[in-house]
């Protein structure tokens, strides 16, 4: 990740295309609804951070979770609990050796309004899951499925 650049910048694609100014930016500003659905641990493929682009994961082991009762494997979170009044940016991933990209693609994912709905699958296969990959997969995903269908608006 963030290792590839254009012939023209030392930034990598990923931060070029989060930026502001970008037409990639531009495209998805366009979009009134932004739906994320992102799965609390198990998603070797797109880690919690990533899917709900967030700094952190503010669910832990010890945590009681509440699920939705027509959508068994989404959390019933009343507040969006990833809002931050006033995120402190510079100390975001200070151990990670990209943390500067990553605190700009943070930053500028972030001015846009996201709708973030938390699921939780537990085994090793959350990421195949939520997307519902196959028949047997999506026997365990279709509550997410329907959950979109139910809440989509365009």
């Amino acid at each position: 990740m963030l290792e590839d650049t254009s012939n023209d910048s030392d930034v990598p694609l990923l931060v070029k295309i989060t930026e502001i100014d970008s037409d990639f930016y531009k495209g998805l500003a366009v979009f009134r609804n932004r739906i994320l659905y992102c799965n609390l641990q198990n998603d070797f493929q797109v880690p919690f951070c990533t899917g709900s682009i967030s700094h952190r994961n503010p669910f832990n082991d010890q945590q009681k979770l509440t699920f939705l009762e027509k959508y068994p494997h989404i959390l019933d979170t009343k507040e969006d609990f990833m809002q931050e009044d006033k995120p402190d940016y510079d100390n975001f991933f200070k151990n990670d050796a990209k943390a500067v990209h990553l605190r700009v693609i943070l930053r500028n994912l972030q001015t846009l309004e996201w709708k973030r709905y938390n699921c939780y699958f537990s085994g090793p296969f959350a990421h195949a899951r939520i997307v519902g990959h196959n028949d047997l997969v999506s026997y365990w995903s279709r509550d997410v499925v329907q959950h979109f269908a139910d809440h989509f608006e365009l």
